[in-house]
C-alpha cells in the first residue's frame, strides 16, 4: 500500500515514488556499515529494538505528511535508519541461530513466512484502507510494531564481532572477483526494498 498512498500523494507523479525509494535505499547503503558497527557495540537484540522506533516514526511521516506536506521528507531517512539498525542485527541473528546443515531448509522456511506476509499484509491493508482510510491502516500498523518488540525482549542478547570500517565494506563490494555479486545483490536489495 506504500507506493498506492505516495502515487496519490504526489498526485500520481510515478517519477517522485520512484525517487522516495531510490533515497530510502540509497540512505540505506550509505549507513549499513554504521548500523553493523551499533550492533556489534551494543548487541544485536538491542539493535533490533532500537529500530522500532524508526519504523514506527517512518509510517507516522507518512501518515501525518498528508496534512504536512513537507514531512514526507523525513520519512526516507527515518526508513533508511530503521533499515541500516535492524537489517544487519537480523542477519547475524539468523547466521548465529541457524543450524549450518539445515540452513537451506530454514532460509527457505523463512522466505515463505515472508513471502506469506507480504501477500497476506497488502490484502489486509487493502481491506483495512477501503473500509476505513489510511488512517485507521496507520494506526494498525504502529500497533502491530509495537506488539512485535514483545517476543524479541524475552530473547537473549548477543553481541557479535564487527570489525569492518566503512570504506573496507566498499572496497570488498567493488573488488573485481566481487563485482557481479555486488551487483547482484544492489539489485535484490533494490527489488525487495519497494
Amino acid at each position: 500500500y506504500e507506493p498506492i498512498f505516495l502515487y496519490t500523494l504526489f498526485n500520481k507523479n510515478l517519477s517522485f515514488v520512484l525517487f522516495f525509494f531510490a533515497a530510502i535505499l540509497f540512505g540505506h547503503s550509505l549507513m549499513a556499515p554504521l548500523g553493523g558497527k551499533l550492533m556489534a557495540k551494543i548487541g544485536i537484540k538491542r539493535s533490533m529494538l532500537l529500530s522500532i522506533p524508526f519504523l514506527m516514526t517512518y509510517y507516522l511521516l507518512l501518515f501525518f505528511s498528508g496534512q504536512i506536506f513537507f514531512l514526507i521528507f523525513f520519512a526516507p531517512i527515518a526508513s533508511a535508519c530503521y533499515r541500516a539498525i535492524f537489517l544487519p542485527a537480523f542477519h547475524s541473528d539468523f547466521a548465529q541461530l541457524s543450524n549450518k546443515k539445515n540452513r537451506g531448509k530454514q532460509l527457505g522456511t523463512m522466505n515463505i513466512i515472508t513471502l506469506f506476509a507480504s501477500v497476506t499484509g497488502p490484502l489486509l491493508g487493502a481491506f483495512l484502507l477501503t473500509e476505513y482510510g489510511f488512517h485507521v491502516l496507520f494506526i494498525v500498523i504502529v500497533i502491530v510494531f509495537f506488539f512485535s518488540a514483545i517476543p524479541l525482549m524475552m530473547s537473549l542478547e548477543t553481541k557479535p564481532h564487527y570489525r569492518d570500517s566503512f570504506q573496507s565494506v566498499w572496497k570488498v563490494a567493488i573488488r573485481k572477483g566481487w563485482r557481479k555479486k555486488s551487483a547482484s545483490l544492489i539489485f535484490y536489495g533494490m527489488e525487495s526494498g519497494v
